[in-house]
């Protein structure tokens, strides 16, 4: 490593160990800011065939304060396809002193992903010892890749407050097949021929940290970002071709070829649950009821059983398989009941719904579900959950392209974006006050579409009661002194799935008295998304990837003797990215206390309600206040 001469505004006093270190200056500006500032960062990726290839990188980064945590640890990724084949981490000081040098087999060695019980994917970790901040760390490594379905990506800048220097990606393809790239916030590579091959060449200089703002949107919009594929590719034998979404279907269709193989004494009962059923839908509706009650998920990944299935007749006999081995086995029992249905590759994940391009084919899945277009609408089936409602799809796969493995290969199809309408959450209760802020409460709510997730609610119906009882505790606003009672209503089975609860509630604090006056929340129960918009001018437009609508209407009792003194106005915003509505209702009788309607309605975005200020009228000073 050549050395280098840091000028960093905040380490004064460090003039001395700067100057020692060579004639590169590096910016103050990068280090406005950066936690961590990565100095040099090359890559370079060979095609040497159509199923071999190798990845080398060697890069510096400065650990400049305790929020640099992704680079406490260097984790190195393998399997069957991907052998290391050397890496060494060198630790220094400001002033070029080595503090620690780390070798492959200083590493330790762990499964890549707890939950999966068979898998050939595994890391190589090694922790940074804690040492005085700022300090250098040199890490280099080369890795030897057998199968080309997966090209690298390059993310010179991986997240916010990082600052860069200059980094490099270089591809080399030695074969006559070419390569595809897609790159955003990057310019055009430098290209070099040299005989038969090709190199190309990006780089970054010079790039600041930077803090992403809430809701801005995907990471690749506001930093560089490189995709790479290969047109034709190999994997453990099977060749295949990338050029369209067609021809990479195709390749996943004959994997697929003859592992929908069960016999006719295996599809005997589900012929007989369903042979009364009138419509598809019922028989479809049967058929995911059954997977549901008789399967389980498992995940097993070994070597090409991570991209091709179990055949359905060893799912059958089993009992188990992981996403791709259900959804095949699903899809097999409605082969048998003459119901149409596609193997369907997904990028699942909450923040995964725009990672698939529609001009860039490439292998970005990680999941399968499956397609089921009945009459006059399509449906989705997640076949590896054991209680998601049928056709449910939720914030793990919905609204994002998916590829659809038909006769003809594969073809990019869209789930289900559930509407501003369909994700509802909606609130109702009654809150008796009394003159110490305590209150008692009958609440409830009712969820539907997406907003079943909200805060883990769906998950909690299978969970034991002492785990339900503690959400309401962690939920509800206020202190919660006691859950006198709650029932939790089951999913609906249904694409829109409704469910929800009701619950009294006793809270030791609900309302701040302060001298003969009350001050009480007007909009306190509902589970609302809390967003730090600051008031600075934004850089970025505001997206919501999953609308939802939120409605409150809860009738407040006042204690004996309190009237209201100061009433919160209407309130009523619409924005382009949500609309909001606050409104305090006083509703009197005139034989007893007053009581105050409160009504909120959200849409997409959240603002923070207002407080209602009571007082209590002067009274004898025996009464209490």
């Amino acid at each position: 490593m050549r050395p280098i001469l840091f000028c960093i505004a905040f380490c004064a006093g460090a003039n001395s160990l700067f100057a020692q270190m060579g004639p590169a200056i590096i910016p103050d500006s990068l280090f406005a800011g950066a936690h961590q500032v990565t100095l040099q960062d090359d890559t370079y990726f060979t095609v040497l065939s159509i199923d071999k290839s190798t990845l080398s990188r060697n890069y510096t980064v400065m650990l400049v304060n305790e929020l640099a945590i992704p680079e406490n640890t260097v984790a190195l990724h393998y399997n069957d396809f991907r052998k290391i084949k050397q890496a060494s981490v060198t630790i220094s000081d400001l002033s070029g002193k080595k503090l620690g040098s780390f070798g492959l087999k200083d590493f330790q060695d762990w499964k890549s992903d707890w939950m999966e019980v068979a898998s050939e994917d595994r890391v190589k970790l090694l922790g940074i010892p804690n040492l005085p901040l700022p300090f250098f760390v040199e890490v280099s490594y080369t890795i030897e890749l057998r199968g080309s379905l997966f090209f690298p990506d390059w993310r010179p800048v991986s997240r916010e407050n990082q600052s860069l220097s200059e980094a490099t990606f270089t591809l080399r393809n030695n074969t006559p097949y070419p390569v595809r790239y897609r790159g955003s916030n990057l310019g055009e590579p430098e290209i070099l021929k040299e005989g038969n091959a090709t190199e190309y060449r990006w780089s970054v200089k010079e790039f600041p940290a930077i803090e992403l703002e809430p809701l801005s949107g995907d990471s690749e919009k506001h930093l560089p970002v490189l995709y790479t594929a290969p047109t034709a590719f190999e994997m453990d034998g099977f060749k295949g071709n990338m050029g369209s979404w067609a021809s990479f279907g195709g390749w996943i269709k004959d994997l697929n070829e003859g592992r929908s193989d069960l016999s006719a004494e295996q599809l005997a009962e589900i012929k007989n649950l369903t042979a009364a059923l009138p419509t598809e839908r019922e028989k479809a509706r049967a058929v995911y009821d059954y997977v549901q009650k008789n399967m389980r998920y498992v995940s097993i990944q070994l070597g090409i059983g991570g991209w091709q299935p179990f055949p359905a007749s060893t799912v059958h006999e089993k009992k188990f398989g992981d996403c791709k081995a259900l959804s095949l086995y699903t899809k097999s029992l409605l082969d048998a009941l003459e119901i149409p249905s596609y193997y369907t590759l997904v990028r699942a994940g909450e923040g995964a719904s725009n990672v698939i391009r529609e001009d860039f084919p490439s292998a970005f899945f990680n999941h399968v579900i499956l397609t089921l277009p009945l009459e006059g609408d399509t449906m989705w089936l997640e076949c590896t959950s054991s209680i998601a409602p049928f056709g449910y799809l939720g914030s793990f796969t919905s609204d994002r392209h998916v590829l659809l493995i038909d006769e003809q290969g594969g073809r990019l199809v869209r789930t289900k974006a559930y509407s501003l309408e369909e994700n509802r959450q909606e609130t109702t209760g009654r809150i008796q006050f009394k003159e110490d802020g305590s209150a008692s409460a009958s609440l409830d709510r009712s969820y539907s579409g997406m907003e079943i997730e909200r805060e883990g609610f769906f998950y909690l119906l299978q969970a034991p009661a002492l785990e339900q009882k503690n959400w309401f505790y962690d939920h509800l606003g206020g202190k919660v002194r006691e859950l006198t009672s709650y029932q939790l209503k089951p999913a609906s089975d249904e694409i829109v799935p409704q469910t929800g609860f009701t619950a009294e509630v006793q809270f030791s604090q609900l309302g701040q008295s302060a001298s003969s006056r009350l001050f009480i929340p007007v909009a306190n129960f509902t589970a609302q998304l809390s967003i730090d918009l600051p008031d600075a001018e934004r850089r970025a437009p505001i997206e919501v990837h999953h609308p939802y609508t939120e409605l409150d209407s809860i009738l407040i009792s006042l204690p004996s003797g309190y009237v209201p003194e100061s009433i919160p106005s209407t309130v009523e915003l619409d924005t382009p990215f949500g609309k909001y509505r606050r409104e305090v209702r006083v509703m009197e009788d005139g034989t007893s206390p007053p009581e105050l309607v409160s009504r909120n309605i959200r849409s997409r975005a959240f603002v923070p309600g207002g407080c209602c200020r009571i007082f209590l009228p002067d009274l004898p000073k025996s009464l209490p206040v």
